[in-house]
């Protein structure tokens, strides 16, 4: 569980000496999931103590609700989205979040490994944008900002050039007001290269190739040990110790560094503990097993990163328009306006949403509408953005800006989806940190008080 406090002279047009009220705002947080108790602090000084499940409840929601109630947060309480451009493990995200939570003043830090999205949620007075750079440059990630308070950035650049932020970082006010005197704002690290335990000669299929090569050493133990090779199936089951445990020992060992438990600790103790005891074989099938389980993740996951980054990929980069003297020229698709004509040939991806002002042709819109065939488009017909135009030349009035397209608007519900975990996925995390250390400390328990009390033989 999560708290944070805010003050309810931050709430605007809420009266704070309006007992009645104040009970019906904290009423309508704790009927909403994800809040486990609000309440009133007026020790010091009124302030509303929200206490929530993280993953659920987003600075977001609660602007929401305080909305809804005709209420408005002050603005000192931000929202920042950006874009980390070297994720290559799942396990990363949870790093990044967990040392952004620990900053005090941070509301919500949650991501997405399949889209590399991050949203940090903070209270700007207690956290500076400055604060969350050194984490990820500390990380040695490169990234992106993309939004403030849901404003785009005027031109985020990559993470890899140190670049005044003042430069390149809009709006700039909000930048001023976030940071402290003399504080130099980044756009991303500092050029440090990157690189995660991930990172091999095997690059992508690393963790697969140790998996199998861990599954070949167990099976020629076993083949060795009923041939009465007794010692050459001893150092298989060892040898396989490697492959099957360098990627869980590393995750684990971050993890420590951190102060928090994971289930890769527990794994690599439970093998060391079967080694210990003779019983390689059963040690060396369990790092197999798991490190089975981590492949075919990373795999499943991989998958689905190279469909949304398929999906994002869809729509040009460039509209070739036509201008009010007959002349054509190309521009970037973000700088399309409303009621500009674009020209699309034969073959080439639409650029944008819009209605067919001449022209005619048929368009291939399976992506979007899911439709099999392609369907004829004529004057005053709709066409989507991110579709393909077929064997005629179209001219289409743009309807809706870049960052409003049908497809604009897919992508954005996939990734703000993506970064929301379901239920299990809670409870599996939270059962993870509860269960790891109860499990560790049973079994110190288990090796320590039978011999002080005698009862070992």
């Amino acid at each position: 569980m999560h708290k944070t406090i805010i003050n309810l002279s931050d709430i605007h047009n809420l009266d704070v000496s309006d007992a009645v009220k104040c009970q019906n705002l904290i009423n309508i947080f704790n009927q909403a999931p994800g809040f486990e108790l609000v309440h009133i602090k007026r020790k010091d000084s009124d302030k509303l103590c929200i206490h929530y499940d993280a993953a659920i409840v987003s600075l977001t929601k609660i602007k929401a609700i305080l909305a809804t109630s005709g209420y408005n947060l002050d603005a000192k309480y931000t929202t920042i989205d950006l874009k980390i451009t070297n994720l290559d493990c799942y396990d990363c995200v949870k790093v990044i979040e967990h040392e952004l939570k620990r900053l005090n003043g941070m509301i919500a830090a949650y991501g997405s490994y399949t889209t590399g999205a991050f949203r940090v949620e903070y209270n700007s007075e207690l956290v500076n944008i400055q604060a969350i750079e050194n984490i990820l440059i500390k990380l040695d990630y490169n990234f992106e900002f993309q939004t403030i308070d849901c404003k785009p950035v005027n031109k985020p650049i990559n993470a890899t050039n140190k670049t005044s932020a003042t430069n390149n970082f809009e709006p700039v006010d909000k930048i001023a007001a976030h940071a402290g005197a003399g504080d130099l704002l980044h756009i991303g690290c500092s050029g440090h290269k990157h690189v995660h335990h991930h990172a091999s000669i095997f690059g992508k299929y690393k963790e697969i190739i140790l998996s199998v090569a861990t599954g070949i050493l167990w099976i020629g133990g076993l083949i060795a040990h009923y041939l009465d090779y007794g010692t050459v199936a001893f150092w298989l089951w060892l040898l396989a110790y490697l492959p099957g445990g360098i990627t869980s020992l590393q995750d684990s060992v971050r993890a420590l560094l951190q102060r928090r438990f994971n289930i890769e600790s527990l794994m690599i103790l439970a093998a060391i503990g079967a080694g210990i005891l003779g019983k390689l074989n059963e040690g060396a099938l369990l790092l197999f097993l798991f490190s089975l389980g981590h492949a075919l993740e990373h795999f499943a996951l991989e998958k689905a990163k190279k469909s949304i980054k398929s999906l994002t990929n869809m729509s040009p980069k460039k509209a070739l328009i036509k201008l009010s003297n007959g002349d054509t020229t190309e521009i970037l698709v973000d700088q399309l306006v409303l009621n500009q004509v674009v020209i699309v040939k034969s073959g080439q991806m639409i650029p944008c949403d819009g209605i067919v002002v001449a022209g005619q042709s048929s368009v291939d819109q399976a992506a979007i509408t899911g439709e099999s065939i392609p369907v004829g488009k004529l004057i005053n017909d709709k066409v989507f953005a991110g579709t393909m135009n077929g064997n005629g030349v179209l001219e289409i009035c743009v309807t809706k800006l870049s960052s409003d397209t049908m497809l604009s608007r897919m992508i954005r519900l996939i990734t703000e989806a993506d970064t929301q975990k379901s239920e299990t996925q809670r409870f599996a995390e939270k059962f993870e940190r509860i269960f790891v250390p109860i499990v560790l400390l049973f079994v110190a328990l288990v090796a320590v008080i039978p011999p002080l009390l005698g009862l070992m033989v």
